[in-house]
């Protein structure tokens, strides 16, 4: 359970007028009552909608010394289901989720270091894309990932401010150390290199999706040869998916546009995200998930992390920060209770009362 001195400190964060919705959102992940005050602490926290677009008046950042955890100078070995795409590029080494164009540009943001800044700016700078329905800069508080980064740094006294853009973009200022953080990102081998990944937190599953009557069992990935399988440009699934070169995969911007080919017939199944396919077939095509089927078994589970860049100072305290706030808020039930709410809403269920 959250400390109570770790409680009070959040309340006083929290504003009288945000007290009952909060309550609610507890009493709807079905969590005891002791839980309510910390629980109710961490979530005002999380910004409205109109800070996802402009940035946010932050939250100083504590002085956090810049020691190397253990092996950080090494990347670890990746899981064996860790994708490993064979040629990694800025474009093509992650998944690549367009986002539309912003109704105002990005501020261009110098190499800042924790607690400094420019103009004042001291928050830390996490650039994200849209990945409905895991964030999104149209979705309540910016979805599941943003409410979840928001609340765990929230429980350690820090505070960041997220940026909307391409995830090659999003890559490309984490290499160059203008952004504090990627997120969401899957662990990759090459990823490794530049990331300094977080204690991973829930995701979904990876399916091969098909029409209605046309998917089928398979054992083996050869078993899948032959087939025309949709993915997503860039987009990491499995070790053995991503260097299965038998299989004909043929590469599209995102889901929507895979889910179209699926309709008209241009490809026998798709590789996805459970949650992005159901949330994006229904709300971009207007589509019943009931004509959609998935191949047994699923590709693999994968979690999601926060990439902290490693040409950011401080990085690695900042990455234990982050875990240390992580574990408090799981330990109240915050990440269960956000991830259920994101599953309904992939499965358009409305949010629990």
């Amino acid at each position: 359970m959250v400390p109570l001195v770790l409680a009070c400190a959040l309340a006083g964060l929290v504003g009288l007028s945000g007290l009952a919705w909060l309550e609610e959102q507890a009493e709807s992940a079905g969590l005891p009552r002791p839980a309510l005050l910390p629980l109710r602490s961490v979530m005002e926290i999380i910004a409205p909608p109109a800070a996802l677009a402009q940035p946010n008046p932050p939250q100083p950042i504590p002085a956090l010394p810049d020691k190397a955890a253990p092996g950080a100078d090494t990347p670890a070995a990746p899981a064996s289901a860790a994708p490993a795409p064979a040629t990694p590029a800025p474009a093509t080494d992650a998944p690549a989720h367009r986002s539309e164009p912003r109704t105002t540009p990005p501020p261009a943001h110098p190499r800042m270091r924790a607690g400094t800044g420019t103009d004042g700016d001291s928050a830390m700078i996490i650039a994200t894309y849209d990945w409905p329905p895991y964030v999104e800069r149209n979705l309540p508080h910016g979805g599941y990932v943003v409410q979840l980064i928001r609340a765990a740094l929230a429980s350690v006294g820090l505070a960041a401010r997220f940026e909307f853009m391409p995830w090659a973009r999003a890559m490309a200022l984490l290499r160059e150390g203008k952004v504090t953080a990627v997120a969401p990102a899957y662990k990759t081998a090459d990823r490794e290199i530049d990331c300094d990944l977080s204690t991973p937190f829930p995701g979904g599953p990876l399916v091969l999706f098909a029409l209605a009557g046309k998917n089928r069992r398979w054992k083996n990935l050869r078993d899948l040869a032959g087939l025309r399988i949709g993915v997503v440009r860039g987009y990491a699934h499995t070790e053995a998916f991503d260097e299965a070169s038998f299989l004909n995969k043929e590469p599209t911007n995102d889901e929507t546009a895979n889910l179209r080919k699926l309709q008209a017939g241009r490809i026998d199944a798709m590789a996805a995200d459970r949650n992005v396919v159901r949330y994006r077939f229904r709300h971009d095509l207007s589509g019943d998930p009931a004509t959609l089927e998935e191949y047994d078994p699923v590709l693999g589970e994968r979690d999601l992390h926060v990439c902290f860049s490693r040409a950011w100072p401080g990085h690695s305290a900042l990455r234990s920060a982050f875990d240390k706030g992580l574990a408090t808020v799981r330990e109240a039930g915050l990440v269960d209770a956000l991830h259920r709410q994101m599953r309904r809403l992939a499965d358009g269920q409305p949010a629990e009362q």
